[in-house]
């Protein structure tokens, strides 16, 4: 699930979008305790991130793990 722009409160120079729920990569263990398979996990955070500078080249420029969560969704497992 991907976080949405909130249209009035958006500008040329600055993006807000709304909040999304998940478990924050600050904590391996708390990942682990969720189910969360960090492996699986960081390969799709790169992909996402190759994907956005290469094809897109619109990307995260701010890529810590406070500005990422991790959710674990039935059908796809440990996703970004």
């Amino acid at each position: 699930r991907l976080p949405l722009p909130m249209q009035n409160l958006v500008t040329q120079r600055v993006l807000v979008m709304n909040y999304c729920d998940g478990i924050s990569l600050k904590s391996s263990e708390t990942l682990a305790n969720a189910g969360i398979d960090c492996s699986q996990l960081v390969a799709r955070v790169c992909d996402a991130w190759a994907c956005q500078i290469l094809q897109y080249g619109v990307f995260n420029a701010d890529p810590h793990p406070g500005n990422l969560l991790a959710q674990l969704d039935k059908e796809y497992g440990s996703v970004p």
